[in-house]
C-alpha cells in the first residue's frame, strides 16, 4: 500500500521526530492492521506502529484523510498498544494437530513478530496470550524461534508462574537442539534454583533423557529417581515422565524387580502412562 507522505511532522513529545528509529527485523515489518495506541493523558490513536526510537520511544503513524501524520512518544506517556489482529491459539493448535506444521509456523510468526519489538509497551494480558505461542513454536519445530521468543518475553512479562513457564519451555527447547552440554547447564541451573518438593520434575527428566541418549543408563536412572522420591500426594508435573524414564533405565539394566515395583507405583499413583516408553522423552 501506497501511502501519499505528508511533510506534517507534530512534535507530541520530548523525544524529537527526528530521531534515528533503532532497526530491527521485528520494527521493519509492515503491519496490515492497525494498532490501537492508548496514552495515560489522552484519547486512544488508531493507526500503525512504525518502530522504535532509542530503547524507550514509539514512532505510531495515524493515517489523515490525505497523507498521515507521525507522531513520537515516550514509553512513559504509553498505557498500551493494542493489535486488532486476532490471536487464535485453538486454530494453531487444530493446525498442529493435522500436523500442519509449517502452517501453524507461519500463523505464529505472523502473530508474533510484528509485535516483538513492541513486547514492553503491550498490556499484560497480551503478553500473557504471547507466552501460550511458544510452546507451540516448539511443536511446529522450531524450537530455536522457541527460545528467542521465550527470552524476550521473560523481559517483558510480570508473575512467578509466567517466567517459571517460559524457562521450562526454553529448557524443553534446548534439548530438541544439537546441544548438550548447554541443556545440562540450564537443567542443572533448573533443579539448583528450584525446590526439591516442587511443583514440577522437569530438571531432572530433562537430565535423565541426556544420560539415556548417550547410553548412561545408571545414572538415568539415579537422576530420574530423585523426583520420585521426594514426590509427595501433590501433584507434580512431569513425574510420571521421570517414572517413564526410571523403569526403561531399570529394564535396560536388567533390574526387573524395580521396573516392576515402579510400574505398579506409577499406576497405583493415577500417573498417566506414555503409549512408547521406549522414548523415554518428555514431551510436554
Amino acid at each position: 500500500m501506497n501511502f501519499l507522505r505528508s511533510s506534517i511532522i507534530i512534535f507530541v513529545s520530548i523525544i524529537s521526530i527526528q530521531a534515528q528509529a533503532v532497526a530491527s527485523p521485528e520494527s521493519n515489518l509492515e503491519l496490515k492492521s492497525p494498532q490501537q495506541l492508548t496514552l495515560y493523558n489522552g484519547a486512544p490513536l488508531e493507526g500503525y506502529a512504525r518502530g522504535r526510537v532509542d530503547e524507550n520511544g514509539l514512532v505510531f503513524v495515524v493515517p489523515l484523510t490525505v497523507g498521515e501524520a507521525e507522531y513520537t512518544y515516550d514509553a512513559r506517556q504509553i498505557k498500551s498498544l493494542r493489535f486488532t489482529d486476532e490471536v487464535n491459539i485453538e486454530q494453531i493448535e487444530s493446525l498442529l494437530s493435522l500436523e500442519r506444521r509449517d502452517d501453524a509456523l507461519a500463523l505464529i510468526e505472523q502473530i508474533y513478530l510484528p509485535r516483538a519489538a513492541y513486547l514492553d509497551l503491550l498490556s499484560e494480558q497480551d503478553r500473557k496470550t504471547l507466552c501460550e505461542l511458544v510452546p507451540l513454536a516448539r511443536h511446529a519445530g522450531d524450537p530455536y524461534l522457541a527460545v528467542g521468543m521465550a527470552r524476550r518475553l521473560l523481559m517483558a512479562v510480570e508473575g512467578e508462574a509466567h517466567t517459571s513457564a517460559l524457562r521450562d519451555q526454553i529448557l524443553l527447547a534446548y534439548l530438541d537442539l544439537p546441544l548438550p552440554d548447554e541443556t545440562r547447564k540450564l537443567a542443572q541451573a533448573w533443579i539448583a534454583r528450584e525446590p526439591h518438593y516442587g511443583p514440577s520434575a522437569l530438571g531432572w527428566v530433562v537430565l535423565a533423557q541426556l544420560e539415556i541418549e548417550v547410553g548412561n543408563w545408571q545414572a538415568a536412572l539415579d537422576i530420574a529417581l530423585e523426583p520420585i522420591v521426594f514426590s509427595s500426594q501433590y501433584p507434580m508435573e512431569y513425574l510420571h515422565d521421570a517414572y517413564d524414564m526410571a523403569i526403561l533405565a531399570a529394564e535396560t539394566l536388567g533390574d526387573t524387580p524395580q521396573a516392576e515395583a515402579l510400574t505398579d507405583e506409577l499406576e497405583a499413583r493415577g500417573l498417566p502412562t506414555p503409549e512408547d516408553r521406549k522414548a523415554g522423552h518428555a514431551h510436554e
